[in-house]
């Protein structure tokens, strides 16, 4: 013997001459009132259903929006940070550059006041140098 299995929605109505039947006697109309319950019973487990899953997804989502706001805050604290470094270390630059050009002007001048002391021209250094560099290659060889 099989054992009957629920049947769901229009599977309920019969069929043919038995299908007739049952509109003569009404129970068409009581199968459809039926269906018609469990359709709207169904709506609104679907409808809490979904309004739970919206609730719980707020709650979630409220979590998350306040640590993308800590993040945010993070990230551009971070970069304020970064771009102080970054002035730092180009303002450290631009004194060292200055720093190098002063000694290098001051040892100059330094250079031409020994220069004019001793009484030296610049001519004279040149062709003394070059006679020191040909007496050194003539060494080598």
């Amino acid at each position: 013997m099989l054992i009957p299995v629920n049947k769901t929605g229009k599977d309920k109505f019969r069929r043919g001459v038995m299908g007739f039947f049952d509109k003569v006697t009404g129970k068409e109309k009581r199968i459809r009132l039926i269906n018609q319950e469990e359709t709207a019973g169904l709506k609104d487990k679907q409808k809490s259903v979904k309004e739970e899953l919206v609730f719980r997804h707020g709650g979630v989502r409220s979590v998350l929006q306040g640590e993308f706001v800590e993040l945010r805050t993070k990230q551009r604290e971070e970069r304020t940070l970064l771009a102080s470094r970054i002035m730092e270390f180009r303002q450290s630059q631009d004194r060292d550059v200055k720093r190098k050009s002063s000694l290098s002007q001051t040892f100059e001048k330094s250079a031409q006041k020994s220069d004019g002391n001793r009484g030296v021209d610049k001519k004279e250094t040149r062709r003394t140098s070059r006679r020191n560099r040909t007496r050194d290659r003539s060494r080598d060889l």
